[in-house]
């Protein structure tokens, strides 16, 4: 999702509003794993799920991202009016998708650092080191199909 944001830059305005649609429902799903893993981790729930709630409460007042994802992002409802579209269109811009997206990546950060450190370095850290000896390698001509006919 970062990646997203970074080539956001180089695109028009109305493909960067419609990537951003997007950016807004996995940021939900990301919300939605991160409601989750209430079910298995207690003390997660009970302290740090809590300052996500009111952090995203906060943003959500001020962009309202949930509604935006309801209504335009993740479905499209044909009983809004011109001036609400307009508002959420308004609402989708690098500086409110950031926002959220600092929230996510600190939070994540938090719980990772605290209560999963060794996922961390697996699956984030250890990617940006070299191991002496070792080159991981993956197959994928056959398991993925690009966008256009070329990977760059």
């Amino acid at each position: 999702m970062n990646g997203i944001l970074q080539i956001l830059a180089f695109i028009n305005d109305y493909s960067q509003k419609l990537i951003g649609k997007y950016f807004i429902v996995e940021l939900n799903s990301l919300f939605n794993l991160l409601s989750k893993l209430t079910e298995y981790n207690t003390k997660y729930k009970s302290l740090e799920h809590k300052e996500l709630l009111s952090e995203i409460t906060k943003l959500e007042n001020k962009f309202n991202f949930r509604y935006i994802r309801n209504k335009v992002a993740a479905h499209k409802d044909s009983n809004i009016d011109l001036k609400s579209y307009a508002d959420m269109w308004n609402s989708i811009n690098f500086s409110s998708l950031n926002e959220y997206w600092r929230v996510f990546v600190n939070h994540i950060d938090k719980i990772l650092t605290k209560y999963y450190p060794i996922e961390k370095k697996l699956y984030f850290l250890i990617q940006r080191e070299t191991i002496a000896g070792a080159i991981a390698t993956e197959d994928k001509k056959d398991a993925y199909k690009p966008f256009y006919d070329i990977l760059v």
